[in-house]
Formats: C-alpha cells, sequence, structure tokens
C-alpha cells in the first residue's frame, strides 16, 4: 500500500517530487564551488600584485630620498674645495650650509624610510658626520694658513673620509637601483598573472552560464514534454487532482482494500453553499481566491493518506482511506463543516459559505465512479436552492453501500 499511498500524496499537493529540484539545486551548488574556486586564483594574483606594487613603491622611496642626500654630499665637497682655493667666511658657510643639508637628508631617511632605507641612512649618517670631523681641521689648517705639511695631512683625511662616504652611498644607491628593477618586473609578473585569472575567471562564468542554461532549456524541454498529462490530471487553480486523477485514486484505494482485507473508503463531495454571492459581491477573482483557500483547509485538516481534489468549480471529492467507521466520518464531516464555515478573507473583503457534504462508502473492489455519484448525490440534495451559505443540513450520511459494522 505504501507505493500508493505516496502517490496519492504527491498528486493531492502535500508531498512536492523531490529529484528535479534538488538536483537543480546540487547542481548550482557545485557550480558556486567551482566559480568560486575559479575567482581564487585572480583574487590571489590580485593580493601578490597590490603587495608587489607597494615594495616598489617603498623602494622607490628610499631611493629618492638618498638620491638627493647623494646630490647634497657632491655640493659639500665642492663647496669644501671652492673654500680651499678662496677661504673666506662666505665661502665657508656655504660649505656648512651644504654639510646640513646632507645632514638634514639622512636624518629624513631615517625617519621616513623603510626598515632598510633606515638602516642604511643611519650608517651613512655616520660616515658623514666622520666626513665633518675630518673636514674641520681642515678649515682651521687653510684659515690659519698652516705649513703645508699639516694641510696636507688634513686634506688627507677629509679625502679619505669624502670617499669612504661617496663610495657606501653610491653602493647603496646601485643596490636600490638593482631592487627596484627587480621589484618592477616583480610586479609585472603579479599583474601578468592578474589579467590570465581574470581571463579564466571571465571564461569560466561564461561556461557555467552556458551550462545553467543548457540545463534549464534540458528541463524545460522535460517539463514540457510532461505538461500535457499533468494539465489532464491536475486542477490548474488550485494544483489538486482533477476529476479524472480522483476516481484513478479512489480506484486504486478499492483494489488495495481488496487485495489487503481491508476495510474499504470513504468518499465525500463537498459543495459551497454562497458561491454565487461572493461572485456578485466580489467577482471571478474573489471566487478564485475562495476555491483556493477552501482546497488549502482541506488539506490541512485531513491525514496524509487522504487525497483532495477538485471536482466542480465550488465542488471538492476527499477520498478518506481506511476509514468506514459512521463516527470516525462523522467526526472529519463536522471539522470539514467547522473550516470551512470560517470567514474567509479576499483581496476585496471578507465573505462566508458553508458546505454541503454527501458521504458514500466504498466497499472493497467496487466502483469508483458508483460511489462518487453516490456522495455527489447526497452532496445535490443537501444544497440549497436559493445558494443560501447557511442551510439547515450540512451533512447526509444516509448511503446505500454503508457497511454493515459501521
Amino acid at each position: 500500500m505504501a507505493p500508493s499511498n505516496a502517490a496519492a500524496r504527491n498528486a493531492a499537493g502535500r508531498t512536492p517530487a523531490p529529484g528535479r529540484p534538488r538536483r537543480g539545486v546540487m547542481t548550482w551548488i557545485v557550480a558556486c564551488l567551482v566559480l568560486a574556486a575559479g575567482g581564487a586564483y585572480p583574487i590571489m594574483a590580485g593580493f601578490h600584485a597590490a603587495q608587489a606594487a607597494r615594495t616598489l613603491r617603498a623602494t622607490l622611496h628610499d631611493e629618492l630620498l638618498l638620491g638627493a642626500a647623494h646630490t647634497s654630499i657632491t655640493q659639500e665637497d665642492l663647496e669644501l674645495q671652492q673654500y680651499r682655493l678662496q677661504p673666506a667666511n662666505e665661502t665657508r658657510d656655504s660649505f656648512l650650509t651644504a654639510a646640513d643639508t646632507v645632514t638634514s637628508a639622512l636624518f629624513d631617511a631615517q625617519n621616513s624610510g623603510t626598515t632598510r632605507g633606515r638602516t642604511d641612512a643611519r650608517r651613512l649618517a655616520g660616515s658623514q658626520s666622520e666626513y665633518r670631523r675630518q673636514a674641520d681641521p681642515l678649515i682651521k689648517a687653510t684659515a690659519a694658513t698652516m705649513t703645508a705639511d699639516r694641510v696636507a695631512n688634513a686634506q688627507t683625511a677629509t679625502q679619505a673620509a669624502y670617499q669612504n662616504l661617496v663610495q657606501d652611498i653610491d653602493g647603496v644607491r646601485t643596490a636600490y637601483s638593482e631592487r627596484a628593477q627587480d621589484e618592477a618586473v616583480a610586479l609585472y609578473d603579479a599583474n601578468v598573472r592578474l589579467l590570465t585569472g581574470v581571463v579564466i575567471a571571465l571564461l569560466l562564468g561564461a561556461g557555467l552560464a552556458a551550462m545553467g542554461w543548457l540545463a534549464r532549456q534540458h528541463l524545460e524541454h522535460g517539463r514540457g514534454e510532461q505538461e500535457p498529462e499533468r494539465d489532464q490530471r491536475v486542477d490548474q487553480l488550485t494544483e489538486l487532482p482533477d476529476e479524472i486523477a480522483f476516481l484513478d485514486m479512489v480506484q486504486g484505494a478499492l483494489v488495495e482494500a481488496r487485495d489487503s482485507d481491508g476495510r474499504g473508503v470513504t468518499v465525500l463531495a463537498i459543495g459551497l453553499n454562497g458561491f454565487e454571492a461572493t461572485e456578485r459581491a466580489h467577482g471571478r477573482d474573489g471566487c478564485d481566491q475562495l476555491v483556493v483557500a477552501a482546497g488549502r483547509r482541506l488539506r490541512r485538516l485531513l491525514r496524509d493518506v487522504d487525497v483532495v481534489a477538485r471536482l466542480g468549480e465550488n465542488e471538492f471529492g476527499v477520498l478518506l482511506r481506511e476509514m468506514t467507521n459512521r463516527p470516525d466520518v462523522r467526526a472529519v464531516t463536522d471539522r470539514i463543516d467547522q473550516v470551512i464555515g470560517r470567514d474567509f478573507r479576499l483581496q476585496t473583503g471578507m465573505t462566508s459559505v458553508s458546505a454541503s457534504i454527501g458521504v458514500a462508502f466504498g466497499l472493497p473492489g467496487g466502483d469508483p465512479e458508483a460511489v462518487l455519484r453516490e456522495a455527489s448525490a447526497a452532496m445535490y440534495r443537501l444544497r440549497p436552492l436559493d445558494d443560501d451559505p447557511d442551510p439547515v443540513a450540512a451533512i447526509d450520511l444516509t448511503t446505500e453501500n454503508a457497511p454493515a459494522r459501521a
């Protein structure tokens, strides 16, 4: 009985078929993972490119600062040689100004450069101090017109300090220049990898989009092939089984009851009273909303093994499996009468209807069409002629096929 029950529940709209939605969800999850993996490459490439750009910018900044110090050192030595040729206060002050400019440039490099640049600037500042220390005796010897030997000694010491300073800063600038070239190459390579990653990501995204489009076309094609059959067996407004599908389910339940020595089934025919009044007050759209809402209330009310179907404009059928006991059936019909009797909220306002419920009991192996006709006849006997939503009698349990033990 399990397969038939599952089929009935799916047809009634209670349990959606999981196959396609799950496959679609899994397909998109896999696609997103692949896209994320492909997008990780350009992200990492972009990170490395940004890091290479920062490193190159810092190296060029250090080279600029030390380049300014190198220019000042050259000017400093020229001013010292000019003072030796023309020893005067003016030329001496020019030398001291140039020397202060070197000290200031190296101080800036120590405070605003990179860690390596600050280390080099501190070492160069030490060499500059040594050069100044050796230049002071030369200035004094020149100003005091000392002996040629003392001046030559001072000149030799100063020149040695200057050569040491110049060689140091030239080596530093050369190293920074080579380093900047290497980092420029690294930045270029990183940008090439970034561009390659972006192109790969775009191609991957386009490929996934194409795959998704093809998958959707395939699903729509398959759905299109199955749609005619579905249209013939499902009511499009309520998405409930139609009368043909309902009769098939009743026949299946009667066969199962016969094969398993079951008790049979109960079929309810339910008509909505007050439908025409609702149409006059709220129009066709209001009636459609009423029918959809009534179908939902019935589905929520019944068991999972039971079936709700739409049989007509304002009529529903209910299949109660393995239920033929009159008190149990009466309890179900009473609950249906209560839930249908509650007001319905439509888009254009509130409306109220009532239910006329005809009941027929189907014996194992019986004729499904005969059972449905009997339930419908019982329901029509209760329908008010003037579309009154509140008939005096709402439920007819009188049936020729009532089970003896009920």
